[in-house]
């Protein structure tokens, strides 16, 4: 795309498609008609494993709208929203369907919105473009009479259907975008806007931005809609539930006497009574829905019972179910650390697919019962594992895990960590969209008060900007990174040759990009790092890393590809501490990074006699 458009386009409208390409035609026809001049929004249309690819469809508009197609192997389309959104170019997401007609101004009225609110969520109003469909009336009664009594009873927390929606990129990302445990077209927009409330940022309800729903029902299509709606409800209100450390709640009676009478009150006549029947079988069969998904869950989330034995795995490593993700956890005599990362575990977002915990004790002392337990204080059952070794080191704890792993993807973090809810979800979004990838997650200081840990992850943070986009390919911590499970074990896994918990996750990036294997940074996937330091043992992590730097060195020169020394990298270390903090605390994490390399210099000099 030439820079000079590049600079106009603001909105980014991005549609899931699955199947339907003359329902697809009309939506497309509907975005040519839009009175947004065409420089200021891109059309991203993502096709979600069609079995005829819609490509040749959207191809016939390609001289008449900015659109781009996205194909994936089908995923539901909360996944396909996040693989549009990752190619998406515009300072705004505008969300809708593949069977939805937006209104000529629709873009226009969502932009002049923009302009007002520009950090909130924007939702527009939805029309059924089927009046003589009663099943399509009834389910567009149901949607009114939300949002009638959102009206109604001044709910500032609303939901809004991603067939009209609007969220800020940035804040879309910071929330790494749709739960992908929503593997159908219900509950992921609902489970959106709920987070997106909970982290304090505002919405607003856009009337005048308004799409017409054409969603043609049958009997059965018609309750296995709500059906479906039911189970994703249930997903959401524990999700919500499981973040606010609280019950499942549901609303109050009079909310559904206000669903059923609503058609009622329409001017309907003599059919009202039949959408009010109607209505009430919606309900009927959302709660089915959502009875349905409680039975599953349950079964799904049964507690691994723990046993002991040296070397062995807690619970069974056999053939087992597959899951999605599989999270490795090195530990090695630090419990209380530990019951907290699990504690944070326990509240994660599932992806589809679901995850389990596998837990590798490298040589420390038995883990306790507490900590095996595998459930959560909140109810939530944790799919946990426990491996016992002995002391080897992390590298080979963590390849330990990733052997008797049961996931697709492996993610990394360690038991001093604490991910925030929607790590998986952000590395699950990153690795459906470029799975071959290795990615990884944003680390924050959870010790604001420590100078030590500020100034360690001051250093952290500036190695990874430094190798950003460099030759050598990217810089991840082994606390926060995701990768496909077969991809890593190909690529050879961590080095055992790095006893110490240093070097081993710099040699595994730089050996992945040197095999010519991509790996991208995920902003939304965060953990927060809790390792208190003393200037004691700040200087022994910074001398132990330096030990580390010489084993890499060794052997980046065994296969023939030495180190070459960049003096430049310590003098903008040194200037780093200045343009990224505040106060007295720039100069104070100059001193303590000198120090910090006088300390790396000695660990090197050390790591090189101990090879003599």
């Amino acid at each position: 795309m030439p820079p000079s458009n590049r600079t106009k386009l603001n909105i980014s409208v991005i549609i899931p498609a699955y199947r339907r390409p003359d329902r697809l035609v009309r939506c497309l026809e509907a975005l040519c008609a839009q009175t947004l001049p065409p420089e200021c929004f891109e059309v991203i249309v993502c096709d979600d494993g069609s079995p005829v690819p819609l490509a040749p469809v959207v191809e016939r508009f390609m001289g008449r709208l900015r659109v781009t197609v996205v194909e994936q192997t089908n995923a539901g389309p909360a996944a396909a929203r996040n693989a549009g959104a990752a190619r998406a170019l515009g300072a705004f997401l505008a969300f809708t369907d593949d069977d939805c007609m937006p209104a000529p101004d629709w873009l226009a009225r969502l932009a002049d919105r923009v302009r007002r609110y520009p950090e909130h969520l924007i939702g527009g109003a939805i029309e059924n473009a089927l009046p003589g469909d009663p099943y399509a009336t009834a389910t567009q009664l149901v949607g009114d009479a939300v949002v009638a009594f959102y009206e109604q009873h001044l709910v500032t927390e609303r939901f809004f259907s991603t067939s009209n929606l609007l969220v800020p990129a940035a804040g879309f990302r910071r929330l790494g975008g749709f739960s992908t445990a929503f593997p159908r077209a219900a509950g992921e927009d609902y489970d959106l806007c709920a987070r997106w409330h909970q982290t304090g940022l505002p919405s607003v309800y856009a009337p005048e931005a308004v799409v017409r729903h054409a969603h043609a029902h049958t009997l059965r299509s018609f309750c296995r809609q709500h059906f479906d709606y039911g189970r994703g409800l249930l997903l959401v209100r524990t999700r919500m539930a499981r973040r606010a450390a609280r019950r499942i709640t549901v609303e109050a009676p009079w909310f559904y006497g206000h669903l059923v009478t609503y058609p009622l009150r329409r001017g309907y006549g003599a059919r009202g009574l039949g959408y009010a029947c109607l209505v009430v079988l919606s309900q009927v069969a959302t709660a089915a829905g959502g009875l349905f998904e409680a039975l599953l869950s349950g079964r799904r989330h049964g507690v691994t019972e723990p046993a002991r034995g040296g070397g062995s795995c807690t619970g069974s490593i056999g053939p087992g179910p597959l899951v999605r993700f599989s999270v490795v956890v090195p530990t090695y005599n630090r419990p209380a650390q530990l019951a907290a990362c699990l504690d944070a575990l326990a509240q994660l977002e599932a992806p589809a697919g679901d995850y389990e915990i596998i837990v590798v004790n490298d040589g420390g002392a038995p883990v306790s019962p507490p900590v095996q337990s595998g459930t959560h204080a909140f109810g939530h059952a944790l799919a946990l594992r426990v491996h016992d070794q002995p002391n080897a080191g992390p590298a080979a704890a963590r390849n330990a895990g990733a052997r008797m792993a049961r996931g697709s993807c492996l993610a990394f973090t360690d038991d001093d960590c604490r991910p925030d809810p929607m790590w998986l979800v952000a590395f699950d979004a990153a690795l459906r969209t470029a799975p071959d990838a290795l990615v990884g997650g944003r680390v924050v200081n959870a010790l604001p008060d420590n100078l030590y840990a500020i100034t360690s992850q001051f250093l952290a943070d500036f190695v990874s900007a430094y190798f950003a986009g460099g030759a050598n390919g990217r810089f991840f911590t082994s606390n926060n990174i995701a990768v496909g499970r077969n991809g890593f074990l190909d690529a050879g896994a961590f080095d055992m040759r790095f006893p110490l918990s240093a070097g081993e996750d710099r040699e595994f990036c730089d050996r992945w990009s040197a095999q010519g294997r991509p790996s991208t940074e995920v902003v939304g996937a965060v953990i927060r790092h809790a390792h208190p330091l003393t200037l004691r043992s700040f200087a022994r992590q910074h001398f132990r890393y330096g030990r580390g730097a010489r084993v890499f060195r060794q052997v980046r020169a065994d296969v023939g590809r030495p180190v070459r020394i960049d003096p430049a990298f310590y003098a903008r270390s040194l200037a780093y501490p200045f343009s990224h903090a505040t106060g007295f605390r720039a100069p104070v994490v100059a001193a303590l990074t000198a120090a910090a390399h006088a300390a790396y210099a000695a660990g090197l000099v050390r790591q090189a006699r101990l090879r003599r």
